[in-house]
This record gives structure tokens, C-alpha cells and sequence, in this order.
């Protein structure tokens, strides 16, 4: 019975994920080596035995960019609807250019602002990243991610903010416990903890609700299109 509802659940998933994208998605098209990152990044974050059993090449990329733009759509406030395609193309090629998954970088998104463009944070972060000024003004003095810093314009924000979680997943190596929470807290901080022998872990463990979520979507639309396949 359990399995049963899990498909049916599964087959549901396919049909929102299926009707949320009227929009043509083929712009949130993934290359193989692109797709090889994504799947390398996922056994980082949740080990390989719990990474979704992929399927091929195109299946898996259109399923990833339904599941981007289905979310973007779900949450981002009625003002700026209009933009959805436009973030979630941003969120996708982002993710690609720092051989990161994009389900990872929607749920940093998902955990920071909740999606809102303009949310403001306790000690002034800024959109949907929620990046502070001076850090995005640092970052970008320095590497010329974009050529104007306006944090609340979406794109600009996932830009600067996926090139800061890719510097910061290289400084720690690829453990993603300490450079997840090295986005929130600082890499500073998260270091003094690691010396203290004390492992930060609460913010990280939010993110990793919403990626699993995401990946648990992944295996039951995976699950679906196998069956469909199998003739």
C-alpha cells in the first residue's frame, strides 16, 4: 500500500511538473557535462547511495529545469510572476557555470528568502541570496561577476551569490555542512567553531530539508518515467 501511494504521488508530481511548464523550458537545456557535475554535486551533498538513480541526458535535464521553474512559479510573490522564466534560466545557468546543482541553488534561495526578490534581512542582506552590500561590493571589486551591483534585481543577486557559494565550497573542500554553513555565518566563524571542535549544523540542516525535498521530486518523477519507458 505504501508503495502504492508513493507511486501515485510520484505520477502527480509528473502532471503538475508537466502543466506548470506551458513556457517552452529547452533554454534550461543541459549539456552531459553539465548533468555529470549536477550528479557529482549530489552524492557530495547526500551521499551516493541516496542521489537519485538518473535516467538519460535529456530526461534528466528537462526534469531538473520543471522542477526550477514549477518552484520558482509556486513561490515567487504575484509582482514578480513575469520574471519567472527569466530566474529560473539565471538560477539553472549559474548552477552550470560553478558545476553546482540547481535544486541546490533553489533551495539556498528557497532557505534565504523564501523567494521574495526585495526581502531584506536582520543585518542588511539584500534578495534573494540575501547578500550583504559590502559583500557583493568586495566580490565583485575583485572578480567582475556583474557590471552593476543592484542586489535586488534577481538575476544579479544569483549571480553573486552562486559565485560566493562556489568560492566558499572550494575554500572547505567540498563538505558541504561546513561550506553551507560558511554562506550563512561566515568562513570565519565556521572555522573558530571547527577549532572549538564544535560543528555548526542548524542552517545547514534547513537548506538540506528543502534539497531533499527537491530530491525526493527527482526519484519520483525518475520512478514514473521508467515505468512510462518500459514497453
Amino acid at each position: 500500500m505504501e508503495n502504492l501511494i508513493r507511486f501515485n504521488k510520484a505520477v502527480l508530481m509528473t502532471g503538475v511538473l508537466l502543466c506548470s511548464s506551458v513556457a517552452h523550458v529547452s533554454f534550461l537545456e543541459m549539456s552531459h557535462s553539465e548533468i555529470t557535475y549536477t550528479q557529482l554535486h549530489q552524492k557530495e551533498l547526500v551521499g551516493s547511495k541516496r542521489a537519485p538513480q538518473s535516467l538519460d541526458d535529456s530526461k534528466t535535464s528537462e526534469i531538473i529545469s520543471r522542477i526550477v521553474l514549477s518552484e520558482v512559479r509556486r513561490h515567487l510573490p504575484k509582482k514578480f510572476k513575469s520574471q519567472a522564466l527569466r530566474i529560473s534560466e539565471t538560477i539553472v545557468e549559474e548552477a552550470n557555470r560553478y558545476k553546482m546543482d540547481p535544486l541546490f541553488i533553489l533551495s539556498i534561495i528557497r532557505q534565504e528568502s523564501k523567494m521574495n526578490p526585495v526581502a531584506i534581512g536582520s543585518v542588511g542582506e539584500i534578495g534573494l541570496m540575501q547578500i550583504r552590500p559590502c559583500t557583493a561590493k568586495w566580490l565583485n571589486d575583485k572578480y567582475k561577476i556583474v557590471k552593476t551591483v543592484d542586489l535586488k534585481n534577481p538575476m544579479t543577486n544569483i549571480k553573486i551569490g552562486s559565485f560566493f557559494l562556489s568560492t566558499l565550497r572550494q575554500s572547505f573542500n567540498g563538505q558541504s555542512q561546513y561550506y553551507i554553513s560558511a554562506y550563512n555565518m561566515g568562513a570565519a566563524k565556521v572555522r573558530q567553531k571547527l577549532k572549538q571542535k564544535s560543528k555548526p549544523e542548524i542552517y545547514a540542516k534547513h537548506v538540506m530539508k528543502h534539497y531533499l525535498g527537491y530530491m525526493g521530486d527527482l526519484d519520483s518523477v525518475n520512478a514514473v518515467e521508467k515505468v512510462a519507458s518500459i514497453k
